[in-house]
Parts: structure tokens; C-alpha cells; sequence
């Protein structure tokens, strides 16, 4: 069996390598190659963190989890002001420590706020089994963290350090295991967030010794002002798609908890875990060697470029949802453990899945051609949509219709967001 898989392994590689030697890919291959080895060990052992809590885990604790990561992935825009982006282009070392500085200020913020409102307890999903003080405290730490770890990544990107990139991935993705191993144990159904959070503060503290580059002198609020108005565009424009962003895919999660049991949330947690998070950071390296290279191309360039992403990556797709259409039922037996999932909701997810593991990458031609505005075209309207869905028209008593509509929805306005982009580059100068 294992010797089946590396033949598969090779031969997908060496198509991929034929697909991209044949179209000539203008890409810097040696920067996403280095990322690669670190997505790739550290997903196995990301999926080796999983399988664990399918099988020593409560369904309680990975619908926290899932509840944990989404919130995170919603408030980290609002918190770095999308200045990690800007980060990568900015050309001097003043304007990164100001951008470090003003997020730093706004996490102290959103800390504060955030305190307030679990106090007046005004959300719905604080009514969810497993919310307590100790998980807000816990993702008040992990916020912080993700915040410092997203500026990091940024500072060693923009040093093009991609092999110690690399290394700080693989190291988050055990300690991760390590630790939630260790905290499932011993605390129980906190073990996975806890596991998650242990890993963010080794993780930051790795990227800043690998990325500090000497001595800084604190900017005056002249300077930060001067900073922030010269990339205005990210905190007033780019950030509100990226919170868009991040509770277009927090919804779903939310409105499981509210419906549906502790059961539902960790299914539709476990196939975007184990498909959506290789699928998601590979798209993530790819998407910051495109917008440092979508920066400097002319638009002849960007629109190649463009084109052949596009179909190494629907290639790609294409290759992963053939394998797990054929996956044998005791593979997800294997991967699931005692937790029963249904394969027709695990590949009608993933298929959700593989469209914005093609789309995402492509969308970093928006900010890099300055047009970083047209991400409301799509993403503010998507949200009301899906949100208005999810609200009123999702099914409530039949978990598989609910996915099935939801996919339906969320892969038709994800090609549209697609067309958006390709009309961007074949209009852009």
C-alpha cells in the first residue's frame, strides 16, 4: 500500500512539473518549493493532531476548536489592519514598525472590547455548550499571538527566508501535537484549543528571533500618521473585505452551533481541517509568491501568469477530488475513528473546498495592481447572501440538505469572484 501511494505521489509530481515546465511558469518555483516541505510536514502532522482528537477527543471539544480557529480567522484582519500585506511591499524599515505598532495599539483594543461583550454576554454562540471564561481567556491570548505571527511571516516573506518559513511551520505543527496531546489529558475538552494556543506562542516567538534584523527607533505619531495615510487603502479598505472574508466562513459554524449539536459543528470542522487546511496554507505560501510577483510584472505578465496558475491549480483540484471520490470507506474510518461521518457531506465540502484552494491564489492580483476596492464587488454582497441564507432559508432539520445547499451556494459565488479577477487582469495597465 505505501508503495502504491509514493508511485501516485511521483507520478502527480512529475504531471505537475510537466504541466508547469510546459507553460513556462514565471514564478519564484524556489520560494514555494521551500514552503512546500514545511506544508508538507507539517499537515502530516497536523492530520496526525486530528486523528488523535477523533479518537481521545470529545465531539465537544473539536466543535470548540472549530468555533476557536473560525473567530480567529474572522478578528485577525481587524486587529493587523491588513498592514502584513503591506508589510511585504513597504521599502522602508520605519514604515514596518509603525504598522507593528499600530496593531499592537488595536489589539489592546479589541482585547478591551472583546471582554466587554463576553461580560454583557450578547452573542449567540456564548450560549453553546463549552463556552466558558476559561476558552475566552484562552482566545484572548490567541488572538494576540496570531496577530504577532501574521508579522512575522510577513518580515520573513518580504527577506524572501522562505526555508525558515518552512521550519517554524513544521515546528508550530508538533508542538501542537505535543501539547494537545498532553492538555486533552489533562484538562479535557480545553486540550485542543490550549494545544493550538502552546504552539501560536512558540511559533511567534521563533518568527521574531529568525526575522529581527537590528536595532529600531520608536516613530513619532507624525510618522505613524504618515505611514497610515500612505497605506490607507489596507486598514480602510482591504480590511473590512478581509473580515467580510473571515465571517463569510464563520457563519456556516455559527449557525451550526445555534441549530445543530456539538456533532454537526466537529463533521463540518473535520472535512475543512483535513482538506481545507493543506489545501489553505499551500494556497497561502502560493498567494504570497503571487503578490510579489503579480507587484512586478507588466500586465502582459500578470495576465500569463494568471492564466497558468489557473490551470496548474484546477489541475490540481481536479487530482485531489478524483482521489477522494475513489478513497476507499475504510480510509475514512481510518481518519474519523468512532466519529461517523457521512461521505457524501465530506465530498460535497471538499469540492467546496478545492474551488477556493484554485480561486484564493488568483485573488492576490486585486492588491496588487492597487484595485484592492473591488474586493467589496464580491465579498460584501457573498456575505449578505450567504449570511441571508444561512438565517432563513437553510434547512434546520436535515444536516446533509444544509450542506448540500451551502456548497451549492458558496462554489457559484466563488466563480464569480473568479471573474472578477480575470476581468481585472486582462483590463489592468
Amino acid at each position: 500500500m505505501a508503495c502504491s501511494r509514493t508511485q501516485i505521489a511521483k507520478l502527480i509530481r512529475k504531471t505537475v512539473q510537466k504541466v508547469i515546465a510546459k507553460k513556462k511558469l514565471d514564478l519564484d518555483l524556489t520560494g514555494v518549493g521551500s514552503l512546500s516541505v514545511g506544508i508538507v510536514l507539517g499537515q502530516a502532522v497536523n492530520l496526525l493532531t486530528i486523528i488523535f482528537l477523533t479518537r481521545y477527543g470529545s465531539e465537544l471539544s473539536i466543535a470548540l476548536l472549530a468555533l476557536f480557529t473560525a473567530n480567529l480567522a474572522a478578528l485577525a484582519p481587524l486587529i493587523s489592519l491588513r498592514f502584513e500585506i503591506a508589510y511585504v511591499v513597504a521599502e522602508t524599515n520605519a514604515d514596518k514598525i509603525a504598522f507593528l505598532i499600530m496593531s499592537f495599539c488595536l489589539s489592546l483594543v479589541t482585547v478591551v472590547a472583546l471582554c466587554l461583550i463576553y461580560i454583557f454576554d450578547v452573542l449567540p454562540m456564548q450560549d453553546f455548550e463549552g463556552i466558558s471564561l476559561a476558552s475566552f481567556v484562552v482566545f484572548i491570548v490567541a488572538l494576540v499571538l496570531n496577530n504577532l505571527i501574521l508579522f512575522g511571516a510577513a518580515n520573513l516573506n518580504s527577506q524572501s527566508a522562505y526555508i525558515k518559513m518552512a521550519w517554524i511551520l513544521i515546528l508550530q505543527s508538533v508542538l501542537c501535537l505535543i501539547a494537545t496531546i498532553a492538555s486533552t489529558f489533562w484538562i479535557g475538552d480545553l486540550g485542543a484549543i490550549l494545544g493550538l494556543t502552546f504552539s501560536y506562542f512558540v511559533s511567534s516567538l521563533m518568527y521574531f528571533k529568525f526575522g529581527a534584523t537590528g536595532h529600531f527607533t520608536i516613530p513619532k505619531l507624525v510618522d505613524l500618521k504618515s505611514t497610515f495615510k500612505k497605506f490607507a487603502h489596507y486598514p480602510l479598505i482591504s480590511m473590512p473585505m478581509a473580515i467580510l472574508n473571515g465571517y463569510y466562513h464563520l457563519v456556516p459554524i455559527v449557525f451550526l452551533t445555534t441549530v445543530y449539536s456539538a456533532t454537526e459543528v466537529a463533521a463540518f470542522f473535520l472535512v475543512h481541517r483535513f482538506i481545507g487546511s493543506p489545501t489553505a496554507v499551500l494556497g497561502t505560501s502560493l498567494s504570497n509568491v503571487l503578490l510579489k510577483d503579480f507587484s512586478v510584472m507588466g500586465q502582459q505578465g500578470r495576465q500569463t501568469t494568471f492564466n497558468k496558475c489557473s490551470l496548474v491549480l484546477t489541475f490540481l483540484a481536479a487530482v485531489g477530488m478524483s482521489f477522494l471520490f475513489f478513497l476507499p470507506e475504510s480510509i475514512y474510518e481510518l481518519l474519523l475513528g468512532p466519529m461517523k461521518l457521512d461521505r457524501q457531506i465530506f465530498l460535497l465540502l471538499s469540492a467546496s473546498i478545492f474551488v477556493r484552494f484554485v480561486v484564493s491564489p488568483l485573488t492576490m492580483v486585486l492588491p496588487a495592481v492597487g484595485r484592492v476596492g473591488l474586493e467589496a464587488v464580491w465579498k460584501l454582497p457573498s456575505f449578505l447572501i450567504l449570511a441571508f441564507f444561512v438565517i432563513f432559508l437553510g434547512d434546520r432539520s436535515n444536516f446533509t440538505t444544509f450542506v448540500f445547499q451551502y456548497v451549492f451556494l458558496d462554489i457559484g459565488l466563488y466563480f464569480l469572484y473568479y471573474l472578477l479577477c480575470l476581468i481585472v487582469v486582462k483590463t489592468s495597465k
